[in-house]
């Protein structure tokens, strides 16, 4: 832990109670976006969608360090199909894709 960090008990922090809004959010509403950015840890961070509480406990009980961030976002509100950024279908051997489909 770097001293000239200023560690505070002030501040957010991942606990019980973001966990259980977490859990609600997952059961009522909507999967979410992680991202976990690592404290001093010289690599980018770890991005990953999670609709599975007991997963995500998993996750944030093992291999993460203290300092570690995360950010938690929405899925249904950020990933919509009118702001896609880009988006296709994998062709065949002879470069056809489909124009309807069960998805």
């Amino acid at each position: 832990m770097a001293t000239g960090d200023e560690w505070s008990t002030d501040g957010d922090r991942v606990d019980a109670q973001l966990v259980q809004r977490l859990r609600e959010m997952i059961e009522r509403e909507s999967t979410v976006v992680v991202e976990h950015r690592f404290y001093r840890g010289a690599r980018a961070p770890h991005r990953f969608v999670c609709n599975d509480i007991a997963e995500l406990e998993r996750y944030l009980s093992c291999g993460v360090t203290p300092g570690d961030s995360f950010y938690f976002w929405h899925f249904e509100r950020c990933c919509r199909d009118d702001n896609v950024l880009e988006r296709g279908k994998m062709p065949d051997e002879h470069r056809r894709v489909p124009k309807r489909g069960a998805y």
